[in-house]
């Protein structure tokens, strides 16, 4: 099975296309907007037509990709990163680099089994309750702060403290 995975960044998409062996075919770059979408997908189709599409980051800043590339039918699936993490390790290859971190995860996704199928509408939802977690969580470090500072305050003016009992 060939396979072709995408490291996905804000702007730029690099992706490399392995064969059966895991050997790169191609890599290539491209923007990471929706005509670098189209052109990531037409690159596809003439390098590997029956390729498995690895995305490491399909939640993140590889989403809109993963959602591009489903529409137009092809089988896309979410590497985990630390499974490309020990792919890199492996091949022992100087430095971190955009096409390095492609070939391993096309090797990576080469191999998956099982559900490591990309959930875009999942991601979706994910991060449009982003914020309103965030301000909850803000609302909440702000509650326990007042609550630590009324439990100093009242230790202050315990008996104990007063003693010298009790140190703050």
């Amino acid at each position: 099975m060939t396979a072709i995975g995408v490291d996905t960044h804000k702007a730029t998409l690099a992706a490399c296309a392995v064969d059966e062996l895991g050997r790169p075919v191609d890599e290539a770059a491209f923007a990471n907007d929706p005509a670098g979408h189209e052109a990531f997908i037409d690159w596809a189709r003439s390098v590997a037509p029956q390729a498995t599409i690895g995305i490491e980051g399909s939640s993140s800043f590889g989403a809109p990709l993963a959602r591009s590339v489903e529409a137009a039918g092809l089988s896309v699936r979410e590497v985990p990163p630390h499974l490309s993490r020990a792919e890199r390790r492996r091949t022992r290859r100087p430095g971190k680099s955009d096409p390095a971190d492609a070939l391993a995860i096309a090797r990576v996704g080469r191999l998956l089994r099982g559900n490591h199928t990309v959930q875009a509408e999942l991601a979706r939802a994910l991060l449009t309750r982003l914020p309103r977690l965030e301000r909850e969580i803000a609302g909440l470090r702000r509650r326990i702060g007042t609550l630590a500072s009324r439990k100093r305050k009242s230790a202050l003016r315990s008996p104990a403290f007063r003693r010298g009992h009790l140190a703050c």
